[in-house]
């Protein structure tokens, strides 16, 4: 124990057996990506590479790595969003609260794909959310990622949204679907 990957070795892991659900047609209806394009939209926010790096640190400072406890050493936050992760590090902001003032972070810088990627996540992680779920879908309606879109706005639905054109955000988005 006490060997665990950082986040490329999960990911070198994850495109393994991608490759080989892809190479043993083991998925229906597969869409390949790259791998180049699978690093560049993996799931994980700066703050929280940042946090995992400082878990980390907490970790090799301690038995087995070391023979008594040594202060933790933490390289200062790069970034707005490097501080976020250390808050969440030390507690001082929950998980929930570090992705949203990711969310309100990238709206201010208008940087829609972290927007897009922030909102997505943080709807993934509260699948029934009305609100999240269908925030999310708007994001990348907007965008024109219609697939994920409807995954959103079909969510928002079935968890209660009564938004008045979410029905017609959803026929839409199925019948560009249809069209493709």
């Amino acid at each position: 124990e006490h060997l665990h990957p950082n986040l490329p070795g999960y990911f070198l892991i994850a495109d393994s057996f991608y490759d080989a659900l892809l190479n043993n047609q083991l998925a229906s209806n597969p869409q390949p990506i790259t791998t180049a394009e699978a690093w560049r939209n993996r799931p994980v926010t700066t703050a929280e590479e940042y946090y995992g790096y400082a878990q980390i640190q907490a970790l090799k400072s301690d038995f087995p790595f070391r023979p008594s406890p040594v202060p933790i050493m933490l390289s200062e936050p790069a970034d707005w969003q490097q501080q976020l992760g250390k808050a969440y590090f030390e507690k001082r902001i929950s998980w929930l609260d570090m992705m949203q003032q990711l969310h309100a972070g990238y709206a201010k810088r208008k940087n829609l794909n972290l927007e897009l990627k922030t909102a997505a996540l943080i709807a993934q992680a509260l699948p029934h959310d009305p609100l999240s779920n269908e925030q999310a879908g708007d994001l990348l309606y907007k965008a024109r990622r219609d697939a994920e879109a409807l995954h959103f706005y079909q969510r928002a639905k079935r968890a209660g949204s009564a938004t008045s054109n979410l029905d017609t955000r959803i026929a839409i988005l199925k019948d560009r679907l249809t069209k493709k």
